[in-house]
């Protein structure tokens, strides 16, 4: 802590926190963290679910875990082309409420579920993370001097790193809890 301290007081201080001061910076982090955690989560937890109940060899028949995937594709690119047509904000919300529906249509996982319930909640998932990554991704270097755009970009994907190491940690002890709790 006091090499934060003294770093930041320091001449050439080691850690610019003067990135956290930008309201824009900070709401793009908040979403990378949320949203990349919970897609790194889901996808981790979503096969485990599926080699547990559906009894799914590893490598076999894993085709609706790739709709996420292949929705976060697609609407990148759509994402990329609606930021210059509308407001950043709707298509970050917009991207944002469609991942979230699609991680609700999922709350209800049990071992009546078929082989293709995953397919429109997964590719739903993915493609609200596609439609909103890539006004994100512009939002955070266009907030910034030019000078301060590596900087910008930098903390976006370590704070994607981050959210999505988080995302894994809660999901996985969420799945340890609800395995404790059957016996």
């Amino acid at each position: 802590m006091a090499h934060v301290l003294v770093g930041d007081a320091a001449h050439a201080p080691h850690y610019r926190f003067y990135m956290f001061k930008n309201p824009v910076i900070v709401s793009v982090l908040a979403v990378s963290f949320i949203s990349f955690g919970g897609m790194m989560g889901a996808m981790f937890l979503l096969p485990v679910f599926a080699t547990t109940i559906f009894r799914i060899r590893r490598y076999k028949n894993r085709t609706p875990f790739c709709t996420a995937g292949l929705g976060l594709a697609y609407f990148c690119t759509a994402g990329a082309k609606a930021r210059q047509t509308f407001n950043p904000r709707y298509t970050v919300s917009i991207g944002m409420l469609m991942a979230g529906l699609g991680f609700f249509l999922l709350h209800s996982l049990d071992p009546a579920m078929t082989y293709f319930d995953f397919v429109i909640p997964l590719a739903l998932f993915g493609a609200g993370l596609g439609l909103g990554m890539a006004p994100l991704t512009n939002a955070s270097t266009t907030a910034v001097p030019l000078h301060q755009v590596g900087m910008s970009s930098g903390l976006l994907n370590l704070t994607r790193n981050i959210g999505g190491a988080f995302g894994i940690a809660i999901f996985g002890t969420l799945l340890l809890i609800s395995q404790i709790a059957m016996y």
